[in-house]
């Protein structure tokens, strides 16, 4: 008998609005060991942005922006990775076939339909480690 194969998609939304700079800047740092010089330049690119908004032709006052991560880099993709890396690493602990880039994540369950159940138990540990 064959095996079927179940396809999970996952897009985190608004997910780089949410990254907080402090905690990105502590896992440059615990992570991946970035010397002080790095870590400044890495200060300075999510900072100092501001958000202007239009509704009805009337434009608002400009905000500073105290979270979050460009969309449209390169680089904001790479941090954003680093970022939630440790939401990732759950996910891969309970489910080894599972990819991420940026903020959307594949996860991939295959299995013989007679055997089912017993290798749909990572994903059902996984999804209740996360929502607890």
């Amino acid at each position: 008998m064959g095996h079927v194969t179940l396809l999970v998609l996952l897009d985190l939304s608004a997910a780089f609005d949410t990254v907080d700079h402090d905690i990105l800047i502590h896992r440059l740092q615990s992570l991946l060991g970035l010397p002080g010089s790095a870590i400044q330049c890495f200060r300075s690119h999510p900072r100092g942005r501001s958000q202007q908004d239009t509704i009805n032709g009337a434009l608002s006052k400009k905000f500073g922006l105290e979270c979050g991560m460009p969309t449209c880099s390169c680089l904001g993709t790479l941090l954003f990775t680093i970022y939630a890396g440790k939401l990732f690493s759950i996910i891969k602990s309970h489910l080894s076939s599972a990819n991420s880039y940026g903020d959307d994540t594949q996860l991939y369950l295959s299995f013989r339909p007679l055997e089912g159940a017993c290798e749909a138990e990572p994903a059902a540990r996984c999804y209740g480690e996360l929502h607890h």
